[in-house]
């Protein structure tokens, strides 16, 4: 996605992330110290030189479950470390100006405010170069570690300082509970408060960006850093079925494949294209797949691919 103009700002995709940052987003519940870093070229941005060079003076200071990493950048506005896969967070591609239009610094403050009403922290720590700082008219209290450029030994040695003496009192958490509330975090922002019972008393497997779900060793989804999403299993559709969420109703016929929008009865309005449903006959699931066509034209349209499933139950397989 090239964002080269203002009018990349107002997007739907665009709109729709900052919208669920506002509505959906919830902190992480551990980490105390907010730590506001610049954007980079490269995407995800932890895999880019200058997020690595920074994450390493994070976990230099010796307790970076306390810190929690949040992205501003134009047209997103806020990207919290761990939605940095979400759609369009690893798509979006941006021309390095040094510079800010005044739509891009209202748009990024009221976000930082809007953010700093529902998430609150102990302390803030700054870590952003000089062409950021109208950032800073939006904090009241915050410690600048960004002498230079965010990647020069003094910038990076300062924030490892900064953050050492401000993580100290905290407590550490294990890091497999920390990745947990990192995946919990994310599947509240792809499927509401659905994702408590997606989540809780889960186990998270793989290596980021590759994590698969795991309840009672039964597999209900994966994160696939590619698609920058959940994708769903069966045993995973079956919650949300439950949570009555991202749903698609279809006449009363047996599915051999993809589902077109002809045999479509109803569907969840949260659902847009390339979101995971789970499609049910007669209350029953009978796939698990991917949102081709937003709801109403799920419902309107006579023609056309409507889901593409990716699992049929097996009592559906057996029949067929």
């Amino acid at each position: 996605m090239i964002a080269s103009s203002n009018e990349s700002l107002t997007r739907p995709e665009i709109v729709r992330f900052r919208e669920r940052i506002k509505e959906r987003y919830k902190k992480l519940p551990h980490p105390k110290i907010l730590l506001l870093l610049p954007c980079s070229a490269k995407k995800p941005y932890s895999f880019s030189r200058t997020h690595k060079a920074i994450r390493k003076a994070v976990s230099d200071c010796g307790n970076k479950s306390a810190v929690h990493e949040v992205v501003i950048t134009s047209p997103l506005g806020i990207v919290p470390r761990e939605l940095e896969l979400f759609y369009p967070a690893q798509q979006y591609d941006i021309p390095v100006t040094r510079s800010w239009s005044e739509d891009e610094i209202s748009m990024i403050g009221e976000g930082i405010l809007e953010f700093l009403k529902t998430n609150k922290y102990d302390n803030m720590v700054v870590h952003l170069p000089s062409d950021y700082g109208f950032v800073r008219n939006f904090l009241s209290e915050f410690t600048s570690t960004c002498s230079e450029e965010p990647t020069s030994a003094s910038s990076l040695q300062k924030l490892t300082e900064v953050l050492s003496e401000l993580a100290r009192s905290y407590g550490k958490l294990k890091g497999e509970k920390r990745l947990w509330e990192a995946v919990m975090s994310f599947a509240r922002f792809q499927f509401g408060n659905a994702a408590d019972a997606l989540m809780v008393g889960a186990k998270i497997k793989g290596r980021y960006p590759n994590l698969r779900i795991f309840k009672d060793e039964k597999q209900l989804g994966m994160l696939v850093g590619a698609r920058g999403m959940i994708s769903l299993t069966l045993e995973g559709g079956k919650i949300l079925a439950n949570e009555k969420v991202y749903w698609v109703k279809i006449d009363d016929f047996k599915p051999i494949g993809n589902i077109f929008a002809v045999g479509v009865l109803d569907a969840d309005k949260n659902i847009r294209i390339g979101d995971d449903v789970v499609v049910l006959r007669n209350k029953d699931l009978v796939g698990v797949g991917v949102a081709v066509m937003g709801f109403e034209e799920m419902i309107n349209s006579n023609r056309g691919e409507a889901v593409r499933i990716r699992h049929l139950a097996e009592s559906i397989q057996k029949k067929n």
